[in-house]
């Protein structure tokens, strides 16, 4: 499963509604963040949990690979909970990858809630509130199908 993985690679796996990520450390390490606790170590058939894994390449240079490394091994030390909005599993592989945090999924559930919420209430409709969370989860969806993948890994 893990033959093809390179340090920095992000994988995306299915949870519910949404994709799970997390960053190939090597050595069949995979480090994530998850609701259930903090930031976490696991193998990469523990993070798939027997579903397929969705790997994007990250084609980081040896000494990339190593500052990645450096910077996972720094947010393991952290003892900064999950966030769905500020610190969740994307947020932690974008920042360690690129130093900067960020979370396409939220982006898309928020401008995709946003947008429905507003359109509801240009409507005078007396249920915003759920065309907004129908909007979040589209969005959300809709980022996911947009990704691009490099390779898939089967159970």
């Amino acid at each position: 499963m893990k033959q093809n993985l390179k340090i920095g690679d992000i994988l995306y796996r299915r949870k519910n509604l949404v994709e799970h990520a997390g960053a190939y450390l090597g050595d069949d390490q995979v480090i994530h963040n998850s609701p259930d606790g903090n930031v976490m170590v696991c193998s990469v058939e523990h993070f798939a949990e027997g579903k397929e894994v969705k790997v994007i390449s990250s084609g980081l240079s040896t000494l990339q690979a190593r500052q990645f490394q450096e910077r996972a091994k720094r947010k393991l030390s952290e003892s900064k909970h999950y966030n769905l909005f500020s610190f969740n599993c994307e947020q932690l592989v974008y920042e360690i990858i690129s130093g900067v945090a960020s979370s396409p999924q939220v982006k898309g559930a928020v401008l995709g809630g946003l947008a429905c919420t507003m359109l509801a209430k240009t409507a005078d409709s007396k249920h915003a509130i759920w065309f907004g969370l129908a909007g979040a989860i589209a969005g959300c969806a809709f980022v996911n199908s947009q990704r691009n993948y490099d390779l898939v890994l089967t159970k």
